[in-house]
This record gives C-alpha cells, sequence and structure tokens, in this order.
C-alpha cells in the first residue's frame, strides 16, 4: 500500500489532508483512515514521515474527499 521515503515522488499535503477530512467531520486520525478506507496504522505512518503514500493510499484519499491529486499531494522539488 505504501511506499518507503526513498521510493515515492509524492508527499501528503497535511494541512490540506486535515481540513478536507474535518469538512466530512471526521476529526481524527482513526475516523480519517475509516473514512478514505485505510488503516490507522498506515495513516500515522504517513503523517509522521514513515513511509510515503503510496498509489492506492493516493487513489483512495483523492476519490473519498472528491480533489485531484494535486490539490492533497506535493511533489519534491527536482520530480516531473
Amino acid at each position: 500500500m505504501c511506499m518507503h521515503v526513498s521510493e515515492a515522488s509524492y508527499t501528503l499535503n497535511l494541512q490540506r489532508f486535515d481540513a478536507l477530512t474535518a469538512e466530512r467531520g471526521w476529526t481524527n486520525d482513526l475516523q480519517r483512515a475509516t473514512g478514505i478506507g485505510v488503516s490507522h496504522t498506515t495513516l500515522g505512518r504517513i503523517r509522521r514521515g514513515v513511509i510515503k503514500p503510496g498509489t492506492r493510499f493516493i487513489a483512495r484519499a483523492t476519490a473519498a474527499l472528491g480533489v485531484p491529486v494535486e490539490q492533497l499531494f506535493v511533489r519534491p522539488k527536482g520530480r516531473s
């Protein structure tokens, strides 16, 4: 579901993620994880920077929140 930091190309924009999930009434990470269909552990590891979001996480988060990838994730500088 997720990739190690050195392998991934996107980072979750936590402020935007928290704002969008709060609009849906998801105010804690358990609600957020359940709402987008991932484990609480996975979301916590992404939030702490232990892992980067994989394609499944990205697809589920953008679909659940109804936003394009660019609104929820950031590409590191130097990546195309």
